[in-house]
C-alpha cells in the first residue's frame, strides 16, 4: 500500500464530519430563532467542515503508441476550511478536499486563494471564488492504473446562510482545471507527457465564525 501523507490521511473521517456538521445546525438553530435580525459579519477567522462530491475527467492521452480513454471518476469525500476574513467583501481561504477509497485510490485538493462576497440579504452572503490549487487524481486507463499529481487555478463560487451570528451553513461549487504531471512510486516520470485533467467539487456543510 502506497505511504499517503498527513492531508489525505485526513479524508478517511468522511463519515465523523457527516455526524459532527448535523450535530453544529442542530445546535445553531435554536440561537437562530432567538436573535430574528443578527448582526450577521464576514470579518475575522473561521472555521468550517463540508461533505464533497467530487469528480475527476481525464483527457484521452497516447500510452505506449495506444489512444487511452480514461473513465470519468465521481466519489464522495470530505474536507475542512480554514478562513480570515479581511472586509466583508475579502476572505482569505485555506481549502482541503478529499476522498481516498479503500483500494488506495485518491482524488485530493489543497486551495489556497480568495473568496469574493457580494452584497446581498442580511443572512445570505454569496461569493465568487478563486484559488491556487494542488492537486492528486488516480484513474484507470486501458486496465492501468495512473497517478498524476500538480497545481492549477481554481475558479467557482457559493454561498453562506447564517443561522446565527456565529455559524452559517456553507456551500459552493468549484471547478479546476490543467495539466497534471504522470507520478510512479511517489515519484515523477521523467520525459512522460503531462495529463489534462479537470475536477469538479460540489461542497455542503458549516462555517463557525470565532469569538462571537
Amino acid at each position: 500500500m502506497k505511504c499517503i501523507d498527513w492531508f489525505e490521511e485526513l479524508f478517511r473521517t468522511t463519515c465523523g464530519w457527516i455526524v459532527t456538521l448535523c450535530g453544529i445546525v442542530a445546535l445553531a438553530s435554536p440561537a437562530s430563532a432567538q436573535a430574528q435580525t443578527p448582526d450577521i459579519s464576514t470579518r475575522g477567522f473561521s472555521l468550517g467542515g463540508h461533505v464533497a462530491v467530487i469528480g475527476a475527467n481525464a483527457d484521452s492521452f497516447g500510452e505506449n503508441g495506444h489512444r487511452a480513454d480514461p473513465a470519468r471518476v465521481t466519489a464522495g469525500g470530505g474536507g475542512f476550511v480554514v478562513a480570515y476574513g479581511v472586509n466583508e467583501w475579502l476572505t482569505v481561504a485555506l481549502n482541503g478536499d478529499g476522498h481516498e477509497s479503500e483500494d488506495d485510490r485518491h482524488l485530493t485538493f489543497a486551495d489556497i486563494g480568495a473568496q469574493l462576497f457580494v452584497p446581498a440579504g442580511n443572512r445570505v452572503r454569496p461569493h465568487f471564488d478563486v484559488a491556487l490549487t494542488g492537486r492528486r487524481a488516480e484513474f484507470t486507463a486501458n486496465s492501468a492504473p495512473f497517478d498524476t499529481r500538480g497545481s492549477s487555478l481554481t475558479i467557482g463560487g457559493g454561498l453562506l446562510y447564517f443561522v446565527s451570528r456565529s455559524f452559517a451553513l456553507d456551500a459552493a461549487l468549484l471547478w479546476t482545471a490543467g495539466d497534471l504531471d504522470r507520478y510512479a512510486d511517489g515519484k515523477r516520470v521523467k520525459d512522460a507527457d503531462a495529463i489534462g485533467v479537470s475536477g469538479i467539487r460540489f461542497l455542503i456543510g458549516v462555517r463557525w465564525f470565532l469569538r462571537r
